[in-house]
């Protein structure tokens, strides 16, 4: 059986993640596989290779998101699974290129002609479903986490850690992790952040991605920015430290097709707050589930770091929530799907 996995995002982002760990589970398994990657710099040259893909010779072809489906015009497979991930592009679009807005319109309403699409949380189904019709053969997967670098650690391990990001232990640390495009939301974790320094905490927020001028500036008026311990690029095992250091996750975003670093912070015993919107009520656990007032994000906050009790309670949730997402059990689902079709 040859199979070929189609990418077409940057290294380490999100979608690019499901590519490599795929590509690495089908190998491990000596299965003939074949990493198609036709991410480019260049967005005008990248939305010509998705508009003109090269014809695929394969078995099987995964296809890591509908933005590749003109692939299903030009490919002999038996099989052809579409990973959908969000409609963002179609039903809200702010901050998409012009390029992205017109290929997501022509390609996306190929995936129905796949064997499978593969939606990574039962919000993306329900929005496919609206924008389009009904596929005709679904499953939903979710995507996974390392738990092998996301893991719980000692204590003597974390204050190990915060002393090398040269953080005390008495400091209320948060955690931001993502992109700073307005759908992430990091402004409203920032301004959490001054409520909590307001409540006489001290508090520092260990950042990782890049930030815009705009969110500098609101940082320097909230006199902010000298809390904020910026990471612009980490590994994996650097991103489960840091999760392992902090005492809280923010992610409010306003939209997610799934969103699994607050899997990855809980499987680290870091509580992920998160927002009430789109995906995040399937990842999170329900105590940490809260809609978008600061005002509720801070008093949360600062009720679960004062209470030993409680605060044990939800890293225990949240470790436990963790599990559903993995992605040795994601490889072996999917792979179930496709014997079943191909080998009947």
């Amino acid at each position: 059986m040859k199979v070929i996995i189609a990418s077409s995002f940057k290294k380490n982002s999100g979608i690019w993640r499901y590519a490599f760990e795929l590509n690495k589970r089908f190998k491990a398994n000596g299965v003939d596989v074949q990493w198609l990657d036709l991410y480019h710099n260049k967005k005008h040259v990248r939305a010509m290779e998705l508009l003109r893909p090269p014809r695929t010779q394969c078995d099987v072809l995964i296809l890591t998101s509908p933005l590749l489906c003109k692939l299903l015009d030009n490919t002999s497979a038996k099989f052809t699974v579409v990973i959908v991930h969000d409609l963002y592009p179609l039903t809200v679009g702010a901050g998409s290129s012009r390029a992205v807005r017109l290929i997501t319109s022509h390609t996306y309403k190929k995936a129905d002609k796949a064997s499978l699409i593969a939606f990574i949380s039962e919000f993306s189904r329900q929005e496919f479903s609206r924008v389009f019709k009904n596929p005709k053969k679904w499953i939903i997967l979710s995507g996974g986490i390392d738990h092998d670098i996301f893991r719980p650690v000692s204590k003597k391990e974390r204050k190990k850690m915060r002393d090398k990001m040269g953080v005390g232990l008495k400091s209320l640390v948060l955690c931001s992790v993502g992109t700073d495009e307005k759908r992430k939301n990091l402004t409203f974790a920032i301004r959490v952040m001054k409520l909590l320094s307001g409540m006489g905490q001290d508090v520092r927020m260990m950042r990782v991605g890049k930030i815009s001028r705009k969110t500098k500036k609101l940082a320097k008026q909230l006199q902010l920015e000298d809390k904020i311990i910026l990471f612009s690029s980490v590994t994996d095992k650097e991103l489960a430290e840091i999760y392992s250091a902090s005492d809280f996750l923010l992610f409010p975003s306003l939209y997610e097709g799934l969103g699994l670093p607050p899997a990855e912070a809980m499987a680290c015993g870091c509580p992920a707050i998160v927002s009430n919107k789109t995906s995040l009520t399937e990842v999170g656990i329900r105590e940490c589930i809260l809609p978008l007032d600061e005002s509720v994000w801070a008093e949360k906050i600062l009720k679960i770091y004062s209470n030993k009790t409680l605060r044990n309670k939800i890293m225990r949730s949240g470790l436990e929530k963790s599990r559903q997402f993995d992605w040795d059990d994601y490889f072996k689902k999917l792979s179930a799907v496709i014997k079943d079709a191909i080998m009947p």
